[in-house]
């Protein structure tokens, strides 16, 4: 259970790689009507998400849990708490409502694994998880540039190097402004916004492999929390300070790395029926607010790369990766009437 899409992939590529079957809910009142829909092996929930967070979460799962098994059913689902929050009254709170385990952000793999076999009773799923990760590295690709641990970013990729690529493009255009979104809720004295802005990033760095920048962050967040005036004064403007250049380090070494754009170039002619089934089940996906929808959309992005619809397919690619799902099937319908057209 996890809003924000860089922390989704990087997840997913940890689950994914030792077998794990995984749905994906994006807030937590999601979660909740999943859990009750389908008997889990283990929930990963994150705390700070928007509709409900994982504290609301995961007490309403429990009270439904408990109706449940008042009426025979046998088995409590481990819940997990995965936060950027690493204080002990976090912890505290994420126990009091319920959940089993706390784990922060980044995510080290071999806790996260550890903590799923304590989860699981199956041994045929204990003896499958393994920490063991492959690095897929171009000898092209540094370790280190400033503000980024590159191979250590990597690795929490499961080595893969294609995705890691790709979320770092993600983040650089995520946050091409946020240092101004920043001091703009700064000046209408919304704090609040300026925290969720910090506690985004300080999620995201960590995974990415810049520590220098989650660490900054972190340290404004914590002041932010803790601050019981409306007043910041100069402390404040120090650690946003900091905050601000290790995180123009970042954009800086991201905008200068080689990252090679996805190949596009099709190795057989394209065949336009089949890729018309293809988007009426994209289409069906959306309807159902399926989270596949990305992975068939990355799969027929290529073809429709050699189409004539360059504006509507990054429209619609927008709208997929912000969840946006009635305004996708929107961009999806003008491309389909482009390709009946082309096939008539």
């Amino acid at each position: 259970v996890e809003d924000n899409l860089i922390n989704q992939q990087v997840a997913l590529a940890k689950l994914e790689k030792i077998g794990l079957i995984v749905d994906l809910a994006i807030n937590g009142r999601e979660a909740v009507k999943a859990a009750a829909e389908q008997d889990y092996d283990a929930i990963l929930m994150d705390i700070q998400m928007p509709v409900m967070n994982g504290l609301n979460a995961a007490s309403l799962i429990r009270e439904e849990e408990a109706v449940r098994l008042t009426n025979g059913a046998d088995r409590r689902v481990p819940i997990i708490a995965m936060t950027a929050n690493a204080m002990i009254e976090d912890e505290k709170k994420s126990l009091a409502v319920g959940m089993d385990s706390h784990i922060s952000k980044p995510i080290d793999t071999e806790l996260l694994y550890q903590t799923l076999i304590n989860c699981f009773t199956i041994e045929r799923e204990k003896r499958a998880i393994s920490a063991t990760v492959k690095i897929d590295k171009s000898d092209l690709f540094p370790d280190f540039l400033p503000g980024l641990e590159l191979a250590k970013g990597l690795q929490n990729l499961e080595g893969n190097l294609k995705l890691y690529k790709k979320l770092l493009r993600r983040f650089f255009n995520d946050n091409q402004d946020t240092t101004s979104q920043i001091k703009s809720a700064l000046v209408q004295n919304d704090c609040d916004q300026v925290r969720l802005l910090i506690h985004a990033i300080k999620g995201v760095a960590g995974n990415l492999g810049a520590f220098d920048l989650q660490k900054a962050s972190a340290l404004l967040e914590e002041f932010l929390i803790l601050s019981k005036t409306p007043e910041l004064g100069a402390h404040f403007n120090e650690l946003f300070d900091d905050f601000s250049h290790h995180l123009q380090r970042v954009m800086e070494s991201i905008k200068n790395l080689s990252l090679d754009k996805e190949e596009t170039k099709l190795s057989e002619p394209l065949d336009l029926e089949k890729v018309k089934l293809q988007l009426a089940e994209l289409d069906k996906l959306l309807q159902k607010n399926d989270f596949k929808t990305l992975s068939l959309f990355n799969e027929l992005k290529p073809a429709l790369q050699s189409l004539e619809v360059t504006r509507t397919l990054k429209k619609l690619e927008q709208a997929i990766e912000s969840f946006a799902f009635h305004q996708a099937r929107e961009e999806l319908a003008v491309i389909q009437q482009k390709i009946s057209l082309t096939v008539s």
